[in-house]
C-alpha cells in the first residue's frame, strides 16, 4: 500500500468517526425530546386523573404513539452507527499487516443492544402508558 492509499484510509476513518459523533449527538437530542415530552405527558395525566378520563386517555395515546415514533427514530440512529462502524472496519481491513489506526470508537466490547437507552426506554414508556390506561379505565379498587 502506497502512502497516498494509507492516507486515504486514515482520512476515510476520520470522516466516519465524525459521522458517528454527529449521529451520537442526534441520538442524545432525541432522547432528550423523549424525556421532556414523556415528563409533560405524565404530569398532564396526573393533573387530569380524577377530573377528565378522556384527557388521561388522550395523554396515554399520545404517550404510546410518541414512544413508538421516537423509538423508531432512535433505532434508525443506532443502526446508522452500526453501519458506520462496519464501513470503518472494511477500510481498516485494507491496511497492510502491522499498520493500525486508533479504534473508531472507545468501546472495546460489544454493547447489549436491547439495554441501550435508545432501544429500551421507548418500550418502557410505552408499557407505562398502557399500564396507566388500564389502571385508569379498567381497574376499580375495592371499598
Amino acid at each position: 500500500m502506497n502512502p497516498n492509499e494509507l492516507e486515504a484510509v486514515r482520512e476515510y476513518v476520520t470522516v466516519v468517526r465524525d459521522m458517528i459523533r454527529h449521529e451520537d449527538e442526534v441520538l442524545n437530542h432525541r432522547l432528550s425530546w423523549m424525556w421532556t415530552l414523556q415528563g409533560l405527558l405524565f404530569a398532564a395525566a396526573g393533573v387530569l386523573w380524577d377530573k377528565d378520563m378522556r384527557g388521561v386517555l388522550i395523554m396515554g395515546a399520545v404517550g404510546i404513539l410518541s414512544s413508538v415514533s421516537i423509538g423508531y427514530s432512535l433505532s434508525r440512529g443506532l443502526r446508522a452507527v452500526r453501519e458506520l462502524l462496519g464501513m470503518a472496519a472494511d477500510q481498516k481491513h485494507k491496511l497492510p499487516n502491522g499498520v493500525e489506526l486508533p479504534p473508531t470508537i472507545g468501546a472495546r466490547t460489544k454493547a447489549i443492544e436491547w439495554l441501550l437507552p435508545g432501544r429500551f426506554l421507548p418500550w418502557i414508556f410505552g408499557l407505562a402508558w398502557v399500564s396507566i390506561i388500564v389502571l385508569r379505565f379498567f381497574w376499580r379498587p375495592g371499598p
